[in-house]
């Protein structure tokens, strides 16, 4: 019963089932251009059925069909940044790329060399340009992508109109240009694994290499999405010996990533440092920035708990596909299923982002049910449809208000409709922009008097700062576009994110080498309820040791490089083995400077859950002569690096005095405990360190 039907652009594609004969003659005619009818009829149309023909021809109404979905989701054009921690690394992968520095030992962050094109923030105008013109270009091969994948099914018109209709709601919000670039490789390898024509099979295989090297290069932990497709999609191709496109796929993407690294500046040397380092911002990134404290605890287990049940469903849905031998359908569910999981473990960490996960489960599951009935199969496909239904269903209901009514979700809904004419409009703004320079001047200028608004610097101040190059820390980068200062930047861009000690360690050895900078700005800034001190101890260490205190403006402390700076090793002191929730008394020193490696086990529960959701999190409280402090997040990873336990730094004052080689605050004894216990082992190991 299966037939090879050609499409309007001449690929076969297999298709189950056939078309009842009426039906057939008809489709076959509309193909070849023919029109049924008596003579006496086609000779009194002949001269309105070429326009005819041509509007209602398949071709063109899918083509309008994807014109006008493209249109009524173009992403904003250009948009005037903001003040604040997100903006301030946006604003150093942009100054990054000017200063041409390399990523992987002059820069390590979540986002790669083109990593400043996915926000339309403007900055400069050749960053910002670049970034438009990819971000329409792949917004405009996803809806391509889409219309042919459409095509392909042979889909009847409720299927488009349920796919366009998509597009109509919330979740245009939360496809980014990132989940843009996923959705269209997702499909390109799906089309390009079932299509029975190699020729055009191996063209798309080619296409979805490129936008994976683009995502690679646009977010260097984008590693994780890439494999699950280069496994699933080789896994599948291999089964059904097509190892061809294989070969493509894995050329495609590794001549476009070495194009496409080589247009940024980059030297291929550092290509291995890039993906290490990505690595060990993948590896660290749960345990240090997952976040569940702003949420009723039944909302969380409860979200986990629909989460699990997509996943298990789908599950079940793609053994009942290979029990069928359903092969496109297998081959979409297994692209389709790591992709949701990794976009999952994303929004689930930052409790909070998961309705970015809704909104992926909403147009995954869609494109999942389209598949499911393609023509005569009737209803036979029922019971397994409920799967794809009940999830996007659901996804949608939280996503479209009832989440954030419920405070499911910490976002109201967005509807495309009504900011289309706020989108629309930026186009404009970005004409003006492209024709007139010194509307470029003016963006300028208000973004540097609204950074200079919210952290002000003396005149005096920016002119010593002038004189040499400058580092701030620990966020706020936008301070030296504002005031045009020169940038040495740590390689971890921001200090929290240096959750690892092979990040905390690369910044510490850039203070001690050549590069550092000439003077440090440094303001007491804490985020996620973490002790300042504590989120890059080995290169806090180092800042300590090579710079001292010129000076004070505002927030900030003005740091200049010593002539000569320390040079500091650490020796054990003392061991001492303790459990959580102890008390543990921090041994005096001769010298007054007093470090700790800290070692806290996960359990296997919790090395589990720190894959696949994450642990609970550890804090830390210290005791003082007079008083207990505020419990503060504890980040493991970096706890062996070197603690600082001299003294407690809670405001700028003792930041100041820290620096300065004051001990205001002593530290006599601090406890760690755990929001959930059983995900470590419960034993706690310290080995006290001092100096020499």
């Amino acid at each position: 019963m299966a037939t090879l039907q050609s499409t309007d652009s001449g690929t076969a594609i297999l298709l189950h089932g056939t078309l009842p004969e009426p039906a057939g003659r008809f489709v076959n005619r509309l193909h070849t251009g023919s029109v049924a009818g008596t003579d006496a009829g086609r000779s009194v149309a002949a001269h309105r059925r070429p326009v005819l023909q041509w509007f209602l021809s398949r071709r063109t109404l899918a083509g309008l069909w994807c014109l006008a979905l493209a249109v009524f989701t173009l992403p904003p054009a250009i948009a005037q940044p903001g003040v604040g921690l997100d903006p301030s690394w946006e604003l150093g992968l942009n100054m990054a790329v000017r200063q041409h520095l390399q990523w992987g030992t002059q820069v390590i962050w979540t986002f790669g060399p083109y990593g400043f094109t996915s926000a339309p923030r403007y900055y400069y105008f050749s960053t910002w340009l670049i970034g438009l013109l990819l971000r329409l270009a792949v917004h405009a091969i996803l809806f391509a992508v889409l219309t042919y994948y459409l095509i392909s099914l042979r889909a009847g018109p409720w299927r488009w109109v349920l796919v366009g209709a998509l597009f109509l709601l919330p979740v245009v919000a939360f496809i980014t240009f990132e989940y843009e670039t996923e959705l269209a490789v997702m499909l390109l390898l799906y089309l390009s694994a079932i299509n029975t024509r190699m020729r055009s099979a191996i063209r798309m295989a080619a296409l979805a290499g490129s936008l994976i090297a683009l995502l690679l290069m646009i977010k260097g932990t984008g590693i994780v999405i890439v494999a699950t497709f280069l496994v699933t999609y080789g896994a599948f191709v291999l089964a059904i010996r097509r190892s061809l496109l294989l070969i493509t796929l894995i050329g495609s993407a590794g001549l476009s990533l070495l194009a496409l690294w080589t247009l940024a500046g980059q030297s291929f040397v550092n290509l291995y440092a890039y993906f290490r380092s990505s690595y060990e911002i993948i590896s660290g990134y749960t345990a240090a920035m997952s976040v569940l404290y702003e949420y009723p605890t039944a909302y969380v287990w409860q979200r986990v708990a629909f989460a699990a049940i997509v996943f298990i469903s789908l599950i079940g849905l793609l053994a009942w596909a290979l029990l069928r031998r359903d092969r496109p359908l297998v081959c979409l569910l297994v692209l389709a299923t790591p992709l949701l999981l990794a976009i999952c473990k994303f929004g689930f960490v930052r409790f909070g982002n998961q309705i970015y996960f809704y909104a992926l489960a909403v147009v995954i599951e869609t494109l999942i049910l389209v598949r499911m009935i393609p023509p005569g199969r009737g209803v036979r496909m029922l019971a397994p449809m409920l799967q794809p239904t009940a999830i996007a269903a659901a996804s949608l209901v939280l996503i479209s208000g009832v989440g954030y009514a419920s405070g499911a979700v910490p976002r109201a809904p967005e509807w495309p409709a009504s900011q289309l004419k706020t989108r629309l409009t930026t186009y404009l703004s970005a004409a003006a922009v492209v024709a007139h320079p010194d509307r470029r001047a003016d963006r300028t200028a208000m973004t540097s008097a609204a950074i200079r608004a919210a952290d002000p610097l003396r005149p005096q101040t920016v002119a010593a700062l002038s004189k040499g190059r400058t580092d701030v820390w620990p966020w706020d980068i936008d301070i030296l576009y504002a005031y045009s200062l020169r940038w040495a930047p740590r390689p971890v861009l921001q200090s929290y994110a240096a959750y690892t000690t092979y990040l905390d360690e690369s910044d510490a050895a850039h203070l001690k080498g050549p590069a550092a900078p000439d003077n440090v700005l440094i303001a007491l800034r804490e985020g996620d309820h973490r002790y300042f001190a504590f989120d890059e101890p080995a290169a806090f260490r180092a800042l300590r040791e090579h710079y001292h205190v010129e000076g004070q403006d505002g927030d900030f402390l003005v740091l200049s490089k010593r002539a000569q700076g320390e040079s500091t090793r650490l020796r054990p002191a003392e061991t001492v083995h303790a459990r959580l929730g102890d008390v543990v008394t921090v041994p005096p020193s001769a010298n007054g400077r007093v470090y700790a490696s800290v070692s806290v086990p996960y359990s296997v529960r919790g090395q589990f859950m720190n894959a696949a959701f994450q642990p609970g999190e550890l804090h830390i409280r210290f005791q003082l002569a007079d008083r207990s402090t505020q419990p503060y997040r504890f980040i493991q990873r970096v706890a062996a690096d070197g603690l600082m336990f001299d003294t407690y730094i809670e405001n700028q004052q003792d930041l100041r005095s820290y620096l300065e080689g004051r001990r205001d605050h002593p530290i006599r004894a601090f406890q760690l405990t755990s929001d959930s216990p059983a995900d470590y082992t419960g034993r706690v190991d310290i080995t006290f360190l001092t100096t020499d």
